[in-house]
């Protein structure tokens, strides 16, 4: 694991992000190499080598001290967000087309998209946003984002459409990957 990035957000979040080693470019393996890296990854954001991520029926993550936790891993990457206040929700893509293949899937016809990088961002967008109300199990098209422009913000607004709450998105993107993360 390579620390790529460790910062505070919001009043008490914290985010690391990581690279992903795999020496071995074995993919058989790799599901097991995440889940390895994102433990490590905890134990590096809390100093605490005992911490151990549960999970509830629904598949949410949590910790027994009652920290809230938001984890997500791409090709490459894992990231992790913690708070011990509020709700958090986090993502992160690996950037290529393939969203071109799924835009279907999760793009409302009245939500506006110019390019890759914007399907991307919404894409990444909503994930976290799922996360963040992740006990509604909220479907793609149940969440609207209004128009937004990434050379302009540094965020999004995604309406949850289920129980007519606004959230905000924050995401940053680089050559390699797109992020994005919310607090409640």
């Amino acid at each position: 694991m390579i620390m790529l990035e460790k910062k505070l957000v919001g009043d008490d979040a914290i985010i690391g992000i990581c690279e992903i080693i795999n020496k071995n470019k074995n993919l058989r393996n790799f599901r097991s190499l995440e889940i390895t890296t994102v433990r490590e990854l905890l134990r590096e954001l809390t100093a605490n080598q005992d911490i151990e991520i549960q999970h509830k029926q629904s598949g949410q993550p949590f910790l027994e001290d009652g920290t809230n936790i938001s984890i997500s891993h791409t090709r490459g990457y894992a990231t992790v967000m913690l708070s011990e206040k509020h709700l958090v929700g986090i993502d992160i893509e690996y950037i290529s087309d393939r969203v071109e293949r799924v835009v279907s899937k999760f793009v409302r016809e009245d939500e506006v998209v110019r390019d890759t990088m914007d399907k991307l961002i919404l894409w990444s967008a909503k994930e976290a946003v799922y996360k963040l109300f992740s006990e509604q199990n909220l479907e793609y098209f149940e969440m609207r984002a209004l128009p937004f422009d990434k050379d302009k913000s540094n965020h999004l607004i995604i309406e949850n459409l289920k129980s007519n709450l606004s959230q905000k998105v924050y995401f940053e993107y680089n050559d390699k990957y797109v992020l994005t993360y919310c607090i409640r």
